[in-house]
C-alpha cells in the first residue's frame, strides 16, 4: 500500500521509472564464434555464388545457434589457422575438427557434438588400377607405393600411423583437389582421401575430367574418424560446448535434421544414427 500511495503522490516519479525501464538496452545475446577452413568443401562449408559461408555444417550451427538464443559468427580462415585460434582461445568452435590425442590437449570434443563421420577412400591412376591393388594391413601397402595426403587431416589410428612413419608418404598439399590433381599428373601413385564424393566434386571444378583420370581402388575404403563442432577449453568454452550438446540432440530429434541432411543431399553413410 505505501508503494502505491507513493505513486499516487508522485505520478511523474512512477512514469519516470517506467520510461527507464522500457528504455534500458536488453541484454544482448551471446555470440557465438566459430572458425571453418576457408577451402571449399562441399557440401559441409563453402561460399556460395554470392560469396555468402553455407554447408551442412554451417547452417547447424547456424540452427542449433538460434535454439539457444545465440547469434553465430562464421569466419573462413586458413585451416592451421583456425586450429591455433581455437587453441589460443580467438574462437569459440571450430567444426569439421577430428579428435586426435594432440588436439585434445586444447579442444573440447563432446559425443554429442559429433558433425558426421568421414569415409576415407585410396584413389590411383585410374590405368594403373590394374596393378596398384589394396592388400592388407594398410602399412604394409603404404612400403609398396607412393602415397599422397592432405597437411593438417586425421584420418583413422591404423591410417595415419602408417602414414606419418613411412618415408614413400607425403604431404605436401593443403587441399584435397590439389592432392587429386597431383594425382592425375602422377607425382604420386595413391592419394588417401577424405569424404571422397565431395572431394572429387571439388577437383571437378578444375580439371572437369578427373573422373577420367582417377579411380578408386577396389576394396579400398574404409570408415574414418568422426569430425565435430570441437569448443575451446579456454574460458567459457566448456560450458557452452555443453550447452550446444544438449541442444543439438534435441534439434536431431526434430524434423529440421532430416531437412537440412535432404537440402545438402548428404549420404545416409555419413551418419552413425
Amino acid at each position: 500500500m505505501a508503494g502505491r500511495r507513493c505513486y499516487r503522490r508522485y505520478p511523474y516519479a512512477a512514469l519516470a521509472v517506467l520510461m527507464q525501464m522500457c528504455l534500458a538496452p536488453a541484454a544482448s545475446a551471446y555470440v557465438l564464434s566459430v572458425a571453418i577452413d576457408d577451402e571449399d568443401n562441399r557440401p559441409y562449408e563453402y561460399a556460395d555464388d554470392q560469396g555468402h559461408l553455407t554447408g551442412y555444417h554451417v547452417e547447424l550451427v547456424r540452427e542449433v545457434s538460434q535454439k539457444l538464443g545465440w547469434s553465430s559468427e562464421i569466419h573462413a580462415v586458413p585451416w592451421n589457422r583456425a586450429q591455433a585460434m581455437l587453441a589460443r582461445g580467438e574462437t569459440t568452435a571450430v567444426t569439421y575438427l577430428a579428435k586426435t590425442p594432440e588436439r585434445d590437449k586444447y579442444a573440447i570434443f563432446l559425443p554429442g557434438n559429433v558433425l558426421h563421420a568421414m569415409d576415407i577412400a585410396l584413389y590411383a591412376s585410374r590405368d594403373r588400377l590394374a596393378e596398384i591393388r589394396y592388400r592388407p594391413p594398410f602399412a604394409d601397402m603404404v612400403q609398396h607405393w607412393h602415397f599422397g595426403f592432405t597437411q593438417g587431416y586425421a584420418y583413422s589410428e591404423e591410417i595415419d600411423a602408417a602414414l606419418h612413419s613411412s618415408t614413400n608418404a607425403e604431404n605436401v598439399v593443403v587441399t584435397q583437389p590439389q592432392l587429386l590433381s597431383m594425382l592425375a599428373l602422377r607425382r604420386v601413385d595413391v592419394a588417401v582421401v577424405m569424404d571422397s564424393d565431395a572431394a572429387v566434386d571439388q577437383a571437378r571444378r578444375s580439371v572437369p575430367d578427373i573422373e577420367t583420370l582417377i579411380a578408386p581402388i577396389e576394396g579400398g575404403r574404409f570408415p574414418g574418424a568422426s569430425v565435430y563442432v570441437a569448443f575451446t577449453r579456454i574460458g567459457d568454452g566448456p560450458e557452452r560446448a555443453a550447452a550446444f550438446s544438449q541442444e543439438y540432440a534435441r534439434w536431431r530429434a526434430s524434423p529440421a535434421y532430416g531437412l537440412l541432411k535432404a537440402q545438402f543431399h548428404l549420404a545416409p553413410s555419413a551418419f552413425s544414427e
